[in-house]
């Protein structure tokens, strides 16, 4: 087995550069440890439609980096590279829990990540990649860049049209559901 030199942040940032605004900065005030800020990315506030002036922002960052900035000692040989995408709009507490309920059902269609709520009631697109060795695949990197925010896109705007009271949990379960090759809707599920 051939060894590889660990991925830094500055990699990240490199293989980012094929498609990708980003930026390093302090993951934590200030702390050493890095992380690569993704974006802002225009957010899609309806089909096709989207609007520069709401940022979808993206953070990547390694868990080891953070524990080493803490003072915390880890295994060297296994880290975590998490991706967040944050959507931008927050959801009012009254409305969390339906929208959990939505968020569950969407994310067992998601083959990598989760959909779901922080404590501020901001919505958000969560991924973790285990790696060994701190080997990081460049073109695996890109593709669950493209799939997490293809689902952002797709998902980010109707679970804001339920956090608005736009639409009913009735009325977005009924709706054509955009994410597979085959559209499914109410009376194709019969």
């Amino acid at each position: 087995m051939e060894l590889q030199t660990p991925t830094t942040i500055e990699d990240i940032k490199g293989i980012l550069n094929y498609g990708y605004y980003q930026s390093r900065q302090e993951a934590f005030g200030d702390s050493k440890a890095q992380q690569i800020i993704i974006g802002p990315a225009a957010y899609m506030q309806a089909p096709d439609d989207y609007n520069p002036e709401r940022p979808v922002v993206g953070q990547l960052l390694f868990h080891n980096d953070i524990a080493s900035a803490q003072g915390q000692e880890l295994d060297p040989d296994l880290d975590t590279l998490e991706l967040l995408i944050t959507l931008p709009f927050e959801v009012p507490e009254k409305k969390q829990r339906e929208l959990f309920q939505v968020m569950n059902i969407f994310n067992n269609l998601v083959p990598l990540g989760a959909f779901t709520i922080n404590t501020q009631g901001r919505v958000y697109y969560r991924y973790k990649w285990q790696i060994y060795q701190r080997e990081v695949s460049g073109l695996a990197l890109l593709e669950i860049l493209s799939q997490a925010y293809f689902f952002v896109d797709r998902l980010g705007y109707k679970f804001e049209a339920l956090a608005s009271g736009k639409q009913s949990l009735i009325e977005l379960m009924n709706e054509k559901i955009e994410l597979l090759p085959v559209s499914l809707d109410a009376e194709t599920a019969k």
